[in-house]
């Protein structure tokens, strides 16, 4: 069994957005809103790089992230942490993220956090 309940699959399903919480290279927190996130396995969610710019400098010098997703109808939420890996050629990954997006919008790579 893996890490993630039926109801965190289920908040994540549904809300499709989650907080990204990183930490910059001089060690200040960093907060940014990732509208792709997406249950990849039982121990996995992912969301994709769409401008991240910041996130992405943050994760390649430190990859320690958590994820904070709410459903706010419930007021019920989750907060996911790990180590993003970044995935350039994972198609399942790359799948299931843009059946969120939409097939035509352009991404390179997503983030994998094992939970």
């Amino acid at each position: 069994m893996g890490i993630l309940t039926e109801e965190m699959k289920r908040v994540v399903a549904q809300q499709q957005l989650c907080y990204a919480a990183t930490v910059t290279p001089d060690g200040k927190p960093n907060l940014s809103p990732k509208g792709s996130i997406t249950v990849l396995s039982d121990d996995e969610l992912g969301f994709a790089d769409l401008a991240s710019p910041g996130t992405i400098e943050n994760l390649r010098h430190n990859p320690a992230i958590e994820l904070n997703v709410v459903d706010p109808f419930t007021r019920r939420g989750f907060r996911f942490k790990g180590r993003a890996e970044f995935v350039k050629n994972d198609p399942e990954a790359h799948g299931r993220i843009a059946q969120i997006l939409g097939p035509d919008y352009p991404f390179e790579q997503a983030f994998e956090n094992p939970c």
